[in-house]
This record gives C-alpha cells, structure tokens and sequence, in this order.
C-alpha cells in the first residue's frame, strides 16, 4: 500500500480482546487484575525496545473489561508506536508519521507474540476477537473547497436534506455539523463500524472518520494465525476507504499526487 505525503490518519489500533474484554459481553466493574501479566508483558516487550511503562489508571479504581492499564512505550526517539493492555484487551498502536500497514504490520506481529509469551490467556483454548481501527482527521488541506457536509454527502455516500421548517428557524441559520455512524453485522460474528463527524485538530476544525472492522470470535492456534486476520480486517479497510474516494474521483486524483 503506497503511503501519503499529507495522510489523514491520526491513529490505527490493532486490537485483540479475549475473556471479560470481548466486545459483545456486558461491561461489568472489576476491581483490580493480574498485575504479573503486565510485568510479564513488559519484559516481553521492551525487548524490542518498549522500556517505558506508564500506568494509565491508578491502582485501586474499578475499571471497565477492555480499558487499557498500562501503556509500553519507546525509550528512545521513535515514539510513533506504542503498546496498552488491560483487562481482556491488548493493543498495537500506530501514530504519525505512519507509512503503511507493511511497516506497521511487524509491530503488531512483536506484540501479539510477546502477547503469547506472557500467557495473558491459553491460546489454544481461550476465543479472542480482534479489532481494527483506522482513526482519520480531513483538515482543509484535505478538503479543498468541498464542505464538511459535502464530504460525508459525496464521499461516505449519507444526504442529510433538512425539511423547510428547518431552514425557515431564524434567518440566515446553517448547518455546523452532520454526524452518521452505520454498524454492519454479519451472522458468522464480525461486524463493521462507520463513523463520521465533526471535531478538531490542533485547534482546527476537522471532519472525523473513524472506520473499525471487527473479526468474530475464535481460538487462534499460532501468532502467524492472528497476524494473517488482522492482514484480511486490514484489506478490508483499505478497499472501503478507496472505494469511498473513487466516488469522487476528482478528489482521489488530487490525494494520488500526493502519494509517494
């Protein structure tokens, strides 16, 4: 995959969740956790380099199944990845400047077996579910002329029409925001999630799309196995987002002339 000079990403999150962190299982308080599996993780990972553990939450706060506890870190100048785990949840994280999924891929492949290595969970008995998350900011150097609106109009393919008594409220009253959120579910488990909307960006006011494709729930029998699903959720995310530009080809070919 051909990276971009001006990339709209702002942060891609492999995710593998297992036991109380399964997304689908109702959130239920827990008080504490197995604080060995974070050392032990630790000394997996820094390894590779990520020597600089932070506690996120304080000890002795209920936390939710799927919150992160801990962040891993790079002790050295290259800190556009990261690692956080918690209670049923571990995650790969990917941040500016961030080239390509085949770059970032190995990342992930270190932690889920550095993940294996520190028995959060038995592999060969314990269903995960894996998640992929691709967070993008649109700021104006993205957008051009188009709107907001006519983004998610032209692009994400949602028209939001107001009915006449709305655009009669008060003179000269527009439209600030649209926000959209679509779920795709499939019977065999895995699930997609759209969603788009207004936020902001180093104070700037951006269009926010957050795309995540989740796998159904299974027992992974190796590293290579789990790294080889978050390869297909990958390929899924990536026909999604050129098919949504290729709606709109004179945008696409204005993002192709910045691609390296």
């Amino acid at each position: 995959m051909p990276s971009m000079k001006n990339a709209p990403l702002i942060e891609i999150v492999a995710e593998i969740r297992w036991g109380e962190g399964i997304s689908t299982k109702p959130p239920a308080l827990v008080i504490g956790g197995d604080e060995t599996l974070y050392v032990r993780l630790g000394i997996g990972l820094g390894k590779g380099g990520y020597e600089r553990l932070e506690r996120v939450q304080p000890e002795g706060i209920p936390s939710l199944p799927g919150a992160v506890v801990y962040r891993y870190r790079r002790a050295d100048e290259l800190q556009n990845t990261l690692y956080q785990a918690g209670l049923g949840v571990f995650t790969a994280n990917g941040l500016p400047p961030y080239n390509s999924w085949e770059e970032f891929s190995p990342v992930v492949a270190e932690g889920i077996r550095a993940l294996w290595e520190a028995r959060a969970f038995e592999p060969s008995q314990t269903p995960i579910e894996l998640i992929l998350r691709y967070v993008d900011a649109f700021t104006s150097s993205h957008l051009g002329e188009m709107s907001q609106a006519n983004f998610i109009d032209e692009v994400v393919g949602v028209k939001y029409q107001e009915v006449p008594s709305i655009k009669g409220m008060a003179e000269g009253a527009k439209l600030e925001s649209v926000r959209f959120n679509a779920v795709h579910s499939a019977a065999t488990g895995e699930r997609l999630v759209i969603e788009v909307g207004q936020g902001s960006k180093d104070g700037e006011e951006v269009l926010v799309l957050n795309t995540a494709a989740f796998s159904s729930e299974f027992v992974a029998t190796s590293v290579d196995e789990v790294s080889t699903r978050f390869n297909e959720l990958q390929d899924l995310l990536h026909k999604i987002f050129f098919e949504m530009l290729d709606r709109l080809p004179e945008l696409r070919k204005s993002w192709e002339e910045r691609i390296q």
